[in-house]
């Protein structure tokens, strides 16, 4: 009897328990956050208790409260960004190539280099590539009928789709290699240096969009 009272007791204090932590919501923007700050719908944030933001990820940040008596922490928001799907280290013809940059990059010069060389690579291009190691030269159409020859630009520095649309997209460098068969991929050469920098720009984002009474009751931990 005396162990079963002890289990009532113990699956009374879990529901309890439940009833005060509320439902996470799901959202896919930094400003979700901010209205829900902002706004404090469900008047969990005040002066007694402060919210927390944890940027987890270059592409995932969650709002949390203070623990409570019961040490208790409300899980408020996640958000989770969409972002493209790269294909990275894959071989692949020129049209998919062309499609990802245009698609899954944000505009840098090394970008619009990229696009203008492969896009006029030319079949000559499988049979004459020159490559010391450090970078290619490949055969491209320069007008109607002229061909030239010119380097691809590596490493080349892009800034693809992978964090939250309200910051700028954290630039790093590539390595893009030409085939036979006019294929082409790209490698990344960032040892995942733009995570850092990505979660560097969400963290300034909050700084400069929060109010100061706002930061007052918020910490932001990166």
């Amino acid at each position: 009897m005396t162990w079963r009272r002890s289990t009532n007791c113990n699956w009374k204090r879990r529901r309890d328990l439940k009833k005060r932590n509320p439902q996470t919501l799901n959202v896919s923007t930094l400003t979700g956050i901010l209205d829900y700050v902002r706004n404090n719908p469900d008047g969990y944030i005040s002066e007694d208790c402060r919210a927390i933001i944890q940027i987890y990820d270059a592409d995932k940040v969650e709002l949390y409260c203070q623990m409570d008596e019961d040490n208790v922490r409300p899980h408020l928001l996640c958000a989770q960004a969409i972002t493209a799907d790269i294909s990275f280290g894959r071989k692949m013809d020129i049209e998919q190539f062309m499609i990802m940059l245009q698609s899954q990059f944000a505009d840098t010069e090394d970008k619009a280099k990229l696009l203008r060389i492969i896009g006029n690579m030319t079949d000559e291009a499988s049979q004459n590539i020159k490559d010391d190691g450090m970078k290619q030269s490949v055969v491209v159409k320069k007008g109607a009928a002229t061909l030239d020859e010119e380097s691809v630009p590596n490493p080349a520095k892009l800034a693809p789709f992978r964090t939250f649309i309200e910051v700028e997209q954290p630039r790093s460098y590539y390595l893009c290699r030409v085939f036979e068969g006019l294929q082409v991929a790209l490698y990344e050469a960032n040892g995942g240096e733009w995570r850092n920098q990505a979660i560097a720009k969400i963290k300034t984002w909050f700084e400069e969009n929060l109010a100061e009474e706002e930061k007052a009751l918020i910490y932001i931990l990166a």
